[in-house]
């Protein structure tokens, strides 16, 4: 009888054990990031992020000339972002006829994993348009002067 019993719960214990321990955590969700340049001015640039299953988020430009960010950088100095939605940002007060790296970062639930992208963007050359002038002296009498104006771009 004793064996019946051995027997028995030999089968059934490892059948009830696994049906109550594998109780599988909830699955987090990983982060995305999505960017997409937009319109560029002589002074700024515009971009769309949307992240999407995230806690937090960032962005920074900086000259392409420099090194690139990291999701690090991002997150310590960057401006914080809407999370979950699209969100449109105008960098200003940025120099003409420049190439910027844009940076954004999203973090997971948990803090466990991040997404980063990266694009690059180049303002615009300056408007408008700068000339020289010279101004020659040319006669001058006691009651008149003349002069000489020449301009050149």
């Amino acid at each position: 009888m004793k064996q019946v019993k051995f027997l028995i719960l030999a089968f059934v214990m490892p059948f009830l054990l696994g049906v109550t321990a594998c109780n599988p955590e909830e699955e987090v969700k990983q982060p995305s990031v999505t960017l997409t340049a937009g319109e560029a001015s002589a002074t700024s640039i515009t971009f769309t992020a949307t992240t999407e299953n995230a806690t937090q988020a960032a962005w920074m430009v900086v000259p392409a000339s420099e090194t690139a960010p990291t999701a690090d950088d991002v997150l310590a100095n960057g401006r914080s972002l809407q999370v979950n939605k699209a969100e449109t940002i105008t960098a200003p007060n940025l120099n003409p006829s420049t190439a910027y790296t844009v940076a954004v970062v999203a973090v997971g639930e948990k803090n466990t994993t991040n997404a980063f992208k990266t694009i690059e963007m180049s303002t615009s050359a300056q408007e408008g348009f700068s000339f020289q002038l010279q101004i020659t002296m040319d006669e001058i009498t006691h009651n008149s002067a003349s002069f000489v104006v020449t301009a050149t771009d």
